[in-house]
């Protein structure tokens, strides 16, 4: 997990957040174990959703399927 600005918020932190912006510049962001918990997933999902989109190219594909005497 990569936090930014080693957690210090800064301009660039609040122009990307927006809305969603946890606290004012100079302010130490508070990684809880909620926030913390919502990453993991996030992570999760994405590394699913990394490993499946190949399986489905590959299996639409009929020029990736190896024939049975190879």
């Amino acid at each position: 997990m990569l936090i930014h600005n080693g957690r210090l918020i800064n301009q660039l932190y609040l122009d990307k957040a927006g809305r969603k912006a946890r606290g004012k510049i100079n302010e130490e962001l508070d990684i809880d174990e909620k926030y913390f918990a919502d990453v993991v997933r996030n992570a999760k999902m994405s590394s699913s959703a990394i490993q499946e989109r190949p399986r489905r190219n590959i299996d639409e594909d009929p020029t990736h399927r190896l024939s049975p005497d190879r």
